[in-house]
């Protein structure tokens, strides 16, 4: 079956679904005849068994962008039709296997009242208000493509994995599922 017993659907680590993935690894990397139903954020079912964010569905979303965009230069090749190389996740943000996603969420309790998580460290009030404002304006700036939004994205992006592997690492997953 390609749904877990908590109804979501289960996906290799490039976001295709698995039960119908046939893929074949060649020694340099390359994947031979990969499956095209990729699957994404909240209905995905990934072996990292991360939260349901926004955070994590933006990253998976980017995973997917760049394998659909690898399978189309593959198919538009006359030379390499069927070999091209799948980026994974976590692994294309960590680059590294072991290392997991950051845990990261900010809730707005308010006008100014929020909470902001960090792997397992948590500020609430006014602060946390004011951070969650000016990342939701920074993410708005990068979504409309907007240089500055770009800049502070990315690095923020750096400082939160690099800070994660190296300060405050994310917190091992306690979920629970449906019996």
């Amino acid at each position: 079956s390609i749904v877990d017993p908590n109804g979501f659907i289960l996906v290799k680590d490039t976001f295709e679904i698995k039960e119908n993935c046939t893929e074949e690894k060649n020694i340099d990397g390359t994947v031979t005849s990969a499956n095209s139903i990729f699957v994404v954020g909240d209905v995905a079912s990934h072996s990292s068994n991360e939260m349901k964010q926004a955070y994590y569905a933006e990253a998976h979303g980017h995973v997917v962008a760049k394998n659909i965009l690898a399978m189309a230069r593959a198919s538009s090749s006359t030379t390499n039709k069927n070999n091209f190389f799948l980026e994974s996740y976590p692994e294309i943000f960590t680059h590294d296997k072991s290392n997991e996603m950051p845990l990261v969420y900010t809730v707005s309790l308010g006008r100014y009242d929020g909470s902001l998580g960090f792997n397992g460290f948590v500020l609430n009030g006014p602060i946390a208000s004011l951070l969650k404002w000016i990342i939701e304006y920074t993410k708005v700036m990068q979504m409309e493509g907007k240089a500055v939004g770009e800049y502070i994205w990315w690095i923020g992006d750096t400082v939160t994995l690099w800070m994660s592997r190296n300060i405050l690492p994310p917190p091992s997953p306690t979920y629970q599922t449906k019996n």
